[in-house]
C-alpha cells in the first residue's frame, strides 16, 4: 500500500475528539497555558466544545485549571508521566555512549537529566576500580559547582546566563567552589568555548569531573554525561582527553535524539 493510501486509511478511522485532545495537549505543552477561547480557536472548534474537552482532560489529570487566571495548563500527573518517558528515552539513547566511556577509561560515568532548571542523576555506571567516585541516582546536582552544571548552563544562549546565575545559591561546598557570579560567568565562557565543563575539588576534595551537555532538537540541553574520578589519577593530558571524549559522545547522543525526533519516533524534548 502506498504512503498516501495508508494515510487515507488511517484518516477514515481517526476519532475527531481524540485527535483534538492530543492536539490540545501538544499546544498547551508548547505555549505553557491557554484559555478556553484560545483552545477553541487553535483547534477550529467552538468555545463550548473546547470547554467540554478541557473538562474531560481535567477529570483525568491531564490538565489543570487556575480559577483566578481562568487558564489551563498541563496537569501534574501528566507532566510526571512525561518526565518518566523522557528519562527512559534519554537513558536508552545514552547507554551505548556510557558503556564506551566506561570501557575506555575505567572511571565512573554519570547521566543526568535537566528539567525545571534542575539537574538530577538518573543513571550511573560505576568504575571497576577499587578507589572510585560514585554518585547516587536521584541526587540533585549543584549547577555552580559541577562539570555538568556548568556545561548545561553554558549550552543555553549567553543572554540567559545571568538569569541562571542570579537564581543560584552559590554555596561554598569546598574551598575550591566558585561562589561569585562574575567568576562563574567567566567559567561559563571557558566551558562554552571548549564544549565541556570541569570540576576540580569543587564538590568534593580530591575529586575531578568532566561533563558535556546532551541537547534536543531545539538545541537546548536535555541533560548531560560526565566522568568522575580521583584527581590522583589525572596524569598529564588526561583531563583534556576526558573532556573531549565526553563531548564526542554527547554530540553522538544528541544527533541520535535529533534523528529520532525528526522521524517521529522520539520527541527528544
Amino acid at each position: 500500500m502506498t504512503e498516501q493510501g495508508t494515510d487515507q486509511r488511517i484518516g477514515r478511522y481517526q476519532v475527531a475528539a481524540v485527535s483534538n485532545a492530543l492536539d490540545l495537549l501538544a499546544r498547551i505543552g508548547e505555549v505553557g497555558e491557554t484559555s478556553t477561547a484560545e483552545a477553541g480557536r487553535s483547534l477550529g472548534i467552538s468555545r463550548s466544545s473546547a470547554y467540554r474537552l478541557l473538562l474531560t482532560l481535567q477529570s483525568r489529570g491531564f490538565v489543570e485549571h487556575d480559577r483566578t487566571s481562568r487558564r489551563w495548563s498541563l496537569g501534574t500527573p501528566f507532566t510526571k508521566m512525561l518526565t518518566r518517558v523522557t528519562e527512559t528515552r534519554l537513558r536508552s539513547a545514552s547507554l551505548p555512549s556510557m558503556r564506551r566511556l566506561l570501557a575506555e577509561e575505567k572511571e565512573t560515568v554519570n547521566l543526568a537529566e535537566f528539567i525545571d532548571d534542575e539537574l538530577v542523576y538518573i543513571h550511573i555506571l560505576e568504575s571497576p576500580q577499587a578507589f572510585r567516585m560514585s554518585n547516587i541516582p536521584g541526587e540533585r546536582i549543584p549547577l555552580h559547582a559541577t562539570a555538568l552544571g556548568k556545561a548545561v548552563i553554558a549550552a543555553h544562549p549567553r543572554e540567559q546566563w545571568r538569569s541562571f546565575v542570579a537564581n543560584l545559591e552559590l554555596e561554598p561546598i569546598t574551598p575550591s567552589t566558585i561562589t561569585t557570579p562574575e567568576l562563574l560567568l567567566a567559567e561559563l565562557e571557558v566551558t562554552r568555548r571548549r564544549g565541556w565543563g570541569d570540576d576540580r575539588s569543587e564538590t568534593a576534595l580530591g575529586v575531578a569531573c568532566f561533563g558535556a551537555p546532551i541537547t534536543g532538537l531545539s538545541g537546548l540541553p536535555l541533560g548531560g554525561l560526565s566522568i568522575s574520578l580521583p584527581e590522583a589519577r589525572l596524569d598529564a593530558g588526561r583531563a583534556e582527553r576526558l573532556g573531549t571524549r565526553v563531548l564526542e559522545e554527547t554530540i553522538r547522543v544528541s544527533a541520535g535524539i535529533a534523528s529520532r525526533s525528526m522521524s517521529g519516533r522520539v520527541d527528544g524534548e
